[in-house]
């Protein structure tokens, strides 16, 4: 799904959402708490990257707070009902102020990870971003060049397990270079691939460690280019 088709669906759920809680508040009365249900597509809209969808779904959100109220004048005043509608009026104001930056922070994430891919997709070389996950190792994303090395999509590759795509020949021969780049060295290594010609391709594959913000070593970046059939598949690894 795309991310424009994702931006749709929110939406409309954003739409379904507020027009269920104003029924909802047309339905029972008094309801001086319904500003609590508000909340929630306010927050569902700020998942997004436009600050304008958080703006709309506010304004929305307290002019049929207000509208709910006046629908059904009664002969005096609740005051407990409006005292409730304005205080939510105020925490929704308040909260579509906190959510802005978060909406904003989301959609520079967004463009950042997005001109990474780019990057990636258009680099000479085969690109691989393997993570440690509960469940044991995985590929985060791949480049196109890296998934057709295997002859699959980068879509296929995505989620599965080293051992799944290279083989387990291939994989035999590098998991222990795995292992060393997940305790966080650096290894440069050759290899050699089979090819689906039944011959094999020489490459050069080199492991730098994905590291978080505690220092550990929580997955890798492989980097594979080709590698003149003349030098030796049983290099040594070097590490940094």
């Amino acid at each position: 799904m795309t991310e424009h088709q994702r931006g749709m669906l929110r939406r409309t759920a954003v739409i379904a959402l507020v027009a269920a809680i104003f029924a909802l508040d047309v339905l029972v009365r008094p309801n001086p708490q319904v500003w609590l249900a508000y909340v929630l597509p306010l927050i569902l809209a700020a998942r997004g990257s436009r600050n304008l969808d958080l703006i709309v779904t506010a304004a929305a959100s307290i002019l049929l707070i207000l509208f709910a109220f006046v629908l059904f004048p009664s002969g005096t005043v609740d005051w407990l009902d409006l005292a409730g509608r304005l205080v939510g009026i105020a925490v929704l104001l308040a909260a579509s102020v906190l959510l802005r930056p978060r909406s904003r922070l989301s959609a520079q994430l967004e463009q950042a990870e997005s001109e990474l891919e780019l990057f990636a997709e258009h680099a000479p070389a085969a690109i691989a971003h393997v993570r440690r996950e509960p469940g044991g190792l995985c590929y985060r994303h791949v480049n196109r060049r890296y998934a057709d090395l295997y002859g699959r999509t980068p879509e296929d590759v995505t989620g599965r397990h080293p051992s799944e795509v290279l083989g387990e020949a291939v994989f035999a021969q590098a998991s222990l270079n795995m292992q060393k780049a997940l305790s966080g060295n650096r290894l440069a290594f050759d290899l050699d691939l089979p090819a689906a010609s039944g011959e094999t391709r020489p490459v050069k594959v080199v492991y730098t460690p994905d590291i978080d913000r505690t220092g550990q070593a929580v997955g890798f970046v492989a980097v594979i280019t080709d590698r003149p059939a003349a030098t030796s598949a049983s290099a040594v690894a070097h590490e940094s």
